[in-house]
């Protein structure tokens, strides 16, 4: 009978470790942006950025531009309680937006602000994601240059 009982308990913390381990690969975090953003200079640019993450007190959004091979955030929101701001001292400074739907706006758009974007989920505990997003910037032709 004690063997049954060691057995019992065996496959039951079996189970658990096999459900933990399960969960875990559920908790990671997923982040989608769309690959290439096109607009014409002057206007208005959106970069969409959707994300899964399981809940935590700590869940933050964050857009950044790389330039140099250097990474510089411009904007962060927390997805908790909706507190954000754009950052000041980039080359968007003045241009730049965050959304409630996570969304970047940039407005003007200049040909200068053709760049990757990244869009980081940070999710506490469950770990940190990330898309890219390409801005392109076309120039306006005018009638009479066709």
């Amino acid at each position: 009978m004690d063997g049954m009982v060691t057995f019992g308990r065996t496959s039951l913390v079996c189970t658990l470790l096999l459900w933990l381990s399960l969960h875990e690969c559920w908790a990671a975090v997923t982040v989608t942006a769309s690959p290439k953003v096109e607009v014409i200079k002057g206007e208005t640019a959106s970069l969409p950025c959707t994300f899964k993450i399981p809940p935590s007190a700590n869940n933050i959004v964050e857009w950044f531009i790389e330039e140099g091979g250097t990474r510089k955030r411009v904007a962060f929101r927390s997805v908790s309680n909706g507190a954000g701001k754009s950052d000041e001292g980039t080359r968007l400074s003045g241009r730049v937006t965050m959304e409630t739907d996570f969304s970047l706006t940039i407005s003007p758009v200049n040909v200068e602000d053709e760049l990757p974007f990244y869009c980081q989920v940070t999710a506490g505990p469950n770990g940190v994601g990330e898309a890219v997003t390409q801005l392109k910037v076309f120039c306006e032709l005018l009638s009479n240059e066709l």
